[in-house]
């Protein structure tokens, strides 16, 4: 799958320097994750480009910068008491905007479901969104 086996596994583990900026400053969290979000997965395909390295030697390197950054920005008894127990109230805006965005990526999977399945399969080929 074009060497990127890593790739959902680190996406998950950038999102955490957003969470611990996002702790520090007192704002919602999910904006913080998904700044980084956002900002590693640039970086990932800038660092590739630049690089022509493996895709996956780039994911391993945001992916252990990220966990390094986001354990010294973020307050321990935060990520404990806050996230890992389960126990956090949802409120209906959080999940409305949670559903939103799984539907938004199912229509994006399918409406891209042909050029996905060819980008898998072909070596050169590149998304063309136009």
């Amino acid at each position: 799958m074009k060497r990127m086996l890593l790739a959902s596994d680190v996406v998950s583990h950038v999102a955490l320097p957003g969470l611990g900026v996002a702790f520090l400053y007192g704002f919602n969290p999910l904006i913080g994750g998904a700044a980084t979000l956002l900002l590693g997965t640039l970086l990932i395909w800038q660092l590739q480009k630049k690089t022509g390295l493996a895709t996956e030697a780039m994911i391993g390197v945001v992916f252990a910068g990220s966990v390094a950054i986001g354990r010294h920005l973020t307050p321990k008894e935060d990520l404990v008491e806050r996230y890992s127990d389960g126990s956090r109230d949802l409120s209906l805006a959080a999940f409305l905007v949670g559903i939103a965005a799984v539907l938004l990526i199912i229509l994006v999977v399918f409406r891209f479901k042909d050029e996905l399945i060819l980008g898998l399969s072909h070596p050169n080929w590149q998304l063309q969104l136009a």
